[in-house]
């Protein structure tokens, strides 16, 4: 295990306790709507499923980007109607 891994869990849960983080539902209907981005998506396009969970509940929220150095969710944003910002 990494040595910092303790930390930086620690780190997570006092930014989730303090409500850094906005956490979305995950139902059948989000679920479902991600199934069918992805199968819209360019076959050039890799993404995995979770990647795409979280490129449609931005989307399905409102946001209009999405921060990450992911770079095949920064290659298919544009696909979910999200400018992709490199962190």
């Amino acid at each position: 295990m990494r040595r910092d891994l303790p930390c930086c869990a620690i780190s997570f849960e006092l930014d989730s306790a303090q409500g850094l983080w906005q956490w979305q539902p995950v139902d059948e209907a989000l679920l479902t709507t991600a199934a069918k981005r992805m199968r819209t998506l360019s076959s050039n396009l890799f993404l995995r499923s979770a990647d795409a969970l979280h490129l449609t509940c931005a989307a399905e929220k409102g946001f209009l980007a999405i921060h990450t150095s992911d770079r095949h969710m920064l290659a298919a944003a544009p696909a979910f109607g999200l400018l992709g910002v490199t962190l």
